[in-house]
């Protein structure tokens, strides 16, 4: 059997002496703020991966608007423009026509020999101008294109003549209805003095029957 033998006084302290300084450099290298540790744990966070970026959220809502500022100084008036260039006169223009006024009418049973009619509207023959003769206004007028139509044509050796009578006397504004034809017309003009009296004579050659007669000639301002 093996003994061990216990250790001296002076070999107890020496050991005591030594674990203590190794228990103190151990405690110190821990606190200390150079260990590897922070830099591990900085290494760490730098291998953390980040996320996806979130959507953006919604606009928010306008904010109020800011007080008007002052109004600002009226700037200096321009330079005035240069005149136009005087035109030149136009031209006149034509005369326009004058003013159209058709007068038309019909007389009634209109015999052979010398009657007369009303100068518009529709009468039976007269055998007095007085009868049917109408009044002109008061104003100079311009009488032209006469034209008539009888229902019933002369019969050979007959005709009508139809005259614009002024004043109870005839006028250049005639036409005459030949054997055998319905129509005449007249190109002519006279004029009409204002204030007077008008009517449509109607003579014949021969004795042809009586018949309507249908008329129209124009007035014009004179």
């Amino acid at each position: 059997m093996r003994w061990i033998s216990t250790p001296s006084p002076a070999m107890a302290v020496a050991m005591i002496a030594l674990f203590v300084a190794l228990g103190g450099s151990g405690y110190a290298a821990s606190q200390s703020g150079g260990g590897g540790g922070d830099r591990a744990s900085a290494a760490a966070k730098k291998k953390v991966k980040r996320g996806p970026r979130g959507r953006r959220g919604p606009q928010g809502v306008p904010g109020l608007a800011g007080p008007q500022g002052l109004q600002g100084n009226t700037g200096a008036q321009g330079t005035p423009g240069t005149n136009g260039t005087n035109g030149t006169n136009g031209t006149n223009g034509t005369n326009g026509s004058p003013a159209f006024g058709a007068l038309v009418g019909r007389g009634v049973n209109v015999p052979a020999g010398t009657s007369f009619l009303a100068p518009s509207g529709q009468l039976e023959a007269a055998a007095t101008e007085n009868g049917v003769d109408s009044f002109t206004p008061n104003a100079t007028m311009k009488a032209s294109d006469l034209a008539i139509a009888v229902f019933e044509a002369p019969g050979p050796g007959t005709s009508r003549t139809f005259t614009l009578r002024v004043g109870h006397a005839d006028t250049a504004l005639s036409c005459t209805v030949p054997q055998g034809v319905t129509t005449c017309t007249s190109t002519g003009s006279v004029t009409i003095p204002e204030a007077s009296l008008i009517s449509i004579g109607s003579t014949t050659t021969g004795a042809p029957n009586p018949t309507f007669v249908r008329f129209g000639w124009r007035a014009t301002s004179g």
